[in-house]
């Protein structure tokens, strides 16, 4: 098998799981001997049986796994990519679709013909505004996403780009995390993915730091997990990455996501633990001078404004600082 699709499946309702296998079956100008599909089902509640699949989508040739327990979406994910034997791998969520009927011949003849490590692709998401479908599309750059994403099998393992085992939120983070730091891929502009707006889709109409006030401790272990992957396969960009997403965290800590009475225990004892990895990392700090940080602490503003929409600051890094030293 050349390309192995994975996707992962926890309650997955059926129309929106055929949807998912349609848009692969309805794919032109490639061989499906090609193409393997992997579903691997974590322990969920709607279960599915195998000749269901060999029913519905005989042209595909699908791998069925059953976690026999809940193991996490990271490592279930990571389970799939295990049982490949495909050179490269990709990643489908359940309740999403490829772009088109041609969306994947042409990856699978750029694959073919180049020696690439990985691809990224534009990825097209759907939202609602004033009660109407919208979208737009997005490149790898704009949106660092698991989501149109061709990974060659060989180099996950040599790089140990793997998800993390203790993460149950922001694994996917974790992941890109870890690929991103070796800098090795090709970007080209084909849409191949639609990252779909469902109602009931527990983190689509949610943004990253929406997600991140629920999931706040995972999102900083998250970055201290990627942190250690940079310290062992790229040390000389350790120190940057880490000042970088302290100060992110330190920024949204301090945003109004966090303006609500029912947060302030909590605020008040996550506070207490990143100026505590401020401290510990005080080294990487003094790398860095205050223009470079003034800059940073703007880019980073940008950031948590362009994925959340509005946002409002009650401080900032060297408030956070101040306050917390004195």
């Amino acid at each position: 098998m050349f390309l192995d699709i994975i996707i992962p499946i926890y309650n997955t309702k059926e129309r929106y799981l055929r949807c998912a296998l349609d848009s692969i079956q309805r794919q032109k100008g490639i061989s499906f001997n090609d193409v393997g599909v992997i579903v691997i089902d974590n322990d969920s509640k709607i279960k599915y049986e195998k000749n269901w699949f060999e029913t519905n989508y005989p042209k595909l040739h699908i791998n069925y796994i059953v976690n026999e327990k809940n193991i996490g979406p990271g490592a279930s994910r990571q389970k799939a990519i295990d049982a490949s034997s495909a050179k490269y791998v990709t990643l489908l969520d359940s309740d999403d679709e490829l772009y088109s009927e041609n969306s994947l011949a042409p990856i699978l003849k750029g694959l073919s013909t180049n020696t690439i490590n990985v691809l990224y692709t534009l990825m097209r998401q759907e939202f609602k505004k004033d009660g109407k479908l919208n979208y737009y599309d997005l490149s790898f750059k704009q949106y660092q996403s698991l989501h149109g994403v061709f990974f060659k099998k060989e180099y996950l393992v040599q790089n140990e780009i793997r998800f993390h085992d203790n993460l149950n939120a922001f694994d996917d983070t974790y992941f890109m995390g870890c690929l991103t730091a070796n800098q090795e891929g090709l970007f080209v502009n084909n849409l191949t993915y639609v990252w779909k707006y469902i109602d009931d889709s527990e983190t689509l109409s949610k943004n990253k730091y929406n997600y991140g006030v629920v999931h706040f401790e995972e999102m900083v272990n998250c970055y201290l997990y990627i942190y250690e992957y940079y310290k062992k396969y790229r040390p000389d960009r350790a120190s940057l990455y880490m000042v970088q997403q302290l100060v992110e965290c330190i920024l949204f800590l301090e945003s109004s996501f966090f303006d609500y009475e029912q947060l302030k225990d909590k605020k008040e004892r996550y506070s207490k633990w990143l100026f505590d990895l401020y401290f510990e990392h005080k080294a990487d700090f003094s790398l860095f001078n205050k223009p470079f940080m003034d800059k940073l602490i703007e880019y980073k503003k940008k950031e948590i404004n362009y994925l959340s929409g509005s946002t409002t600051f009650s401080g900032d890094y060297y408030s956070f600082i101040d306050k917390y030293t004195k």
